[in-house]
Protein backbone atom coordinates (compact mmCIF):
# COMPACT_ATOMS: atom_id res chain seq x y z
CA UNK A 1 0.00 0.00 0.00
CA UNK A 2 2.74 2.62 0.77
CA UNK A 3 4.84 1.15 -2.05
CA UNK A 4 1.77 2.13 -4.19
CA UNK A 5 1.13 5.91 -2.46
CA UNK A 6 4.78 6.31 -3.46
CA UNK A 7 4.89 5.45 -6.83
CA UNK A 8 1.51 7.93 -6.99
CA UNK A 9 3.27 10.67 -5.67
CA UNK A 10 5.96 10.25 -7.60
CA UNK A 11 3.81 10.47 -11.01
CA UNK A 12 1.78 13.34 -9.81
CA UNK A 13 5.16 15.30 -9.21
CA UNK A 14 6.86 14.02 -12.45
CA UNK A 15 3.40 14.73 -14.59
CA UNK A 16 3.72 18.51 -12.10
CA UNK A 17 7.34 19.35 -13.40
CA UNK A 18 6.59 18.14 -16.88
CA UNK A 19 3.36 20.65 -17.51
CA UNK A 20 5.19 23.13 -17.52
CA UNK A 21 8.27 22.37 -19.82
CA UNK A 22 5.36 21.29 -22.27
CA UNK A 23 3.88 24.46 -22.55
CA UNK A 24 7.44 26.06 -23.35
CA UNK A 25 8.19 23.40 -25.98
CA UNK A 26 6.14 25.49 -28.57
CA UNK A 27 7.38 28.57 -27.67
CA UNK A 28 11.40 29.41 -28.82
CA UNK A 29 14.29 29.52 -26.58
CA UNK A 30 16.99 31.39 -27.25
CA UNK A 31 20.41 31.11 -25.28
CA UNK A 32 23.35 33.10 -25.21
CA UNK A 33 26.54 32.97 -23.49
CA UNK A 34 28.99 35.30 -22.42
CA UNK A 35 32.58 35.78 -20.97
CA UNK A 36 32.14 38.25 -18.15
CA UNK A 37 36.16 38.38 -17.51
CA UNK A 38 36.88 39.34 -21.54
CA UNK A 39 33.87 42.24 -20.95
CA UNK A 40 35.41 43.68 -18.41
CA UNK A 41 39.20 43.44 -19.89
CA UNK A 42 38.08 45.21 -22.90
CA UNK A 43 35.42 47.62 -21.95
CA UNK A 44 36.53 51.43 -21.51
CA UNK A 45 35.20 51.35 -17.88
CA UNK A 46 37.49 47.95 -17.01
CA UNK A 47 40.27 49.48 -19.00
CA UNK A 48 40.14 52.53 -16.37
CA UNK A 49 39.61 50.38 -13.74
CA UNK A 50 43.22 48.41 -14.58
CA UNK A 51 44.82 51.34 -15.36
CA UNK A 52 43.88 52.42 -12.12
CA UNK A 53 44.51 49.59 -9.91
CA UNK A 54 48.25 48.89 -11.88
CA UNK A 55 48.78 52.23 -10.75
CA UNK A 56 48.07 51.99 -7.40
CA UNK A 57 50.12 48.65 -7.48
CA UNK A 58 53.30 50.12 -8.67
CA UNK A 59 52.86 52.98 -6.00
CA UNK A 60 52.16 50.47 -2.86
CA UNK A 61 55.68 48.12 -4.30
CA UNK A 62 57.87 51.53 -4.77
CA UNK A 63 57.07 52.10 -1.31
CA UNK A 64 57.58 48.48 -0.22
CA UNK A 65 60.79 48.54 -2.35
CA UNK A 66 63.05 50.37 0.66
CA UNK A 67 61.92 48.32 2.86
CA UNK A 68 63.01 45.50 1.28
CA UNK A 69 66.37 46.32 -0.10
CA UNK A 70 66.78 47.36 3.85
CA UNK A 71 65.90 43.89 4.80
CA UNK A 72 68.70 42.10 2.43
CA UNK A 73 71.31 44.24 3.32
CA UNK A 74 70.94 43.50 6.99
CA UNK A 75 70.16 39.46 5.73
CA UNK A 76 73.48 39.72 4.02
CA UNK A 77 75.34 41.98 7.00
CA UNK A 78 74.54 39.27 9.52
CA UNK A 79 75.23 36.32 6.84
CA UNK A 80 78.54 37.72 6.16
CA UNK A 81 79.71 39.53 9.73
CA UNK A 82 77.89 37.16 12.19
CA UNK A 83 81.24 35.13 12.65
CA UNK A 84 83.14 37.87 13.76
CA UNK A 85 80.56 38.92 16.07
CA UNK A 86 80.32 38.35 19.70
CA UNK A 87 76.98 36.54 20.80
CA UNK A 88 75.09 39.58 21.73
CA UNK A 89 76.11 41.87 19.10
CA UNK A 90 74.72 38.61 16.48
CA UNK A 91 71.59 38.28 19.12
CA UNK A 92 71.25 41.87 18.33
CA UNK A 93 71.20 41.96 14.97
CA UNK A 94 69.03 38.84 14.56
CA UNK A 95 66.30 40.31 16.71
CA UNK A 96 66.81 43.76 14.67
CA UNK A 97 66.55 41.79 11.31
CA UNK A 98 63.23 39.52 12.87
CA UNK A 99 61.38 43.04 13.89
CA UNK A 100 61.82 44.67 10.67
CA UNK A 101 60.72 41.55 8.76
CA UNK A 102 57.67 41.55 10.86
CA UNK A 103 56.98 45.15 10.26
CA UNK A 104 57.58 44.67 6.25
CA UNK A 105 54.74 41.88 6.71
CA UNK A 106 52.07 43.76 8.15
CA UNK A 107 52.84 46.53 5.59
CA UNK A 108 52.97 44.23 2.68
CA UNK A 109 49.63 43.05 4.32
CA UNK A 110 47.82 46.25 4.84
CA UNK A 111 49.13 47.05 1.10
CA UNK A 112 47.34 44.24 -0.09
CA UNK A 113 44.46 45.16 1.85
CA UNK A 114 44.55 49.00 0.28
CA UNK A 115 44.51 47.42 -3.25
CA UNK A 116 41.59 44.66 -2.39
CA UNK A 117 39.34 47.44 -0.95
CA UNK A 118 40.22 49.90 -3.87
CA UNK A 119 39.44 46.91 -6.61
CA UNK A 120 36.20 46.34 -4.80
CA UNK A 121 35.28 50.20 -4.80
CA UNK A 122 36.47 50.35 -8.84
CA UNK A 123 34.85 47.34 -9.73
CA UNK A 124 31.35 47.20 -7.92
CA UNK A 125 29.70 50.20 -10.41
CA UNK A 126 31.60 48.87 -13.10
CA UNK A 127 29.71 45.23 -12.32
CA UNK A 128 26.56 46.88 -11.96
CA UNK A 129 26.63 48.58 -15.19
CA UNK A 130 27.73 44.96 -16.47
CA UNK A 131 24.44 43.91 -14.90
CA UNK A 132 22.18 46.11 -16.54
CA UNK A 133 23.76 45.89 -19.92
CA UNK A 134 23.58 42.02 -20.31
CA UNK A 135 20.03 42.49 -19.26
CA UNK A 136 19.18 44.76 -21.86
CA UNK A 137 20.90 43.34 -24.05
CA UNK A 138 19.00 39.62 -23.36
CA UNK A 139 15.84 41.93 -23.37
CA UNK A 140 15.88 43.88 -26.32
CA UNK A 141 17.20 40.59 -28.07
CA UNK A 142 14.35 37.90 -27.14
CA UNK A 143 17.21 35.70 -24.87
CA UNK A 144 15.66 33.78 -22.91
CA UNK A 145 18.69 32.67 -20.85
CA UNK A 146 22.48 34.29 -21.02
CA UNK A 147 24.96 31.74 -19.41
CA UNK A 148 28.60 32.97 -18.56
CA UNK A 149 30.72 30.87 -20.31
CA UNK A 150 34.58 32.11 -19.24
CA UNK A 151 35.81 28.73 -18.34
CA UNK A 152 34.23 25.82 -20.31
CA UNK A 153 34.24 22.32 -19.46
CA UNK A 154 36.15 20.65 -16.28
CA UNK A 155 37.45 24.37 -15.16
CA UNK A 156 33.56 25.57 -15.07
CA UNK A 157 31.89 26.97 -12.22
CA UNK A 158 28.54 27.32 -12.99
CA UNK A 159 28.76 23.98 -14.47
CA UNK A 160 28.61 24.61 -18.61
CA UNK A 161 30.77 22.03 -20.29
CA UNK A 162 30.29 23.31 -23.74
CA UNK A 163 28.35 26.00 -25.64
CA UNK A 164 28.97 26.25 -29.53
CA UNK A 165 30.86 29.86 -30.23
CA UNK A 166 27.59 31.20 -32.11
CA UNK A 167 26.21 31.69 -29.12
CA UNK A 168 28.50 34.10 -27.66
CA UNK A 169 26.94 37.74 -27.50
CA UNK A 170 29.95 38.79 -25.66
CA UNK A 171 30.81 41.52 -28.16
CA UNK A 172 27.00 42.93 -28.17
CA UNK A 173 26.96 43.22 -24.38
CA UNK A 174 30.23 44.99 -24.33
CA UNK A 175 28.75 47.41 -26.80
CA UNK A 176 26.12 47.72 -24.74
CA UNK A 177 28.50 48.80 -21.46
CA UNK A 178 30.57 50.98 -23.43
CA UNK A 179 27.65 53.24 -24.51
CA UNK A 180 26.67 53.92 -20.58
Amino acid sequence: MVRISVLSLACCLFLAFLAPVSALAGDTVKIGTISLEWIVQNSKKGQAAKQKLESKAKELKQKLQSDQTELDALRTEIETKSSVWSADVRAEKEREYQKKMRSFQIKSEDAQYELKQLEAKVMGPILKDLHAAIAKVGKENGFTIILENSRKGLKSQVGLMYADESLDISELVLRELDKE
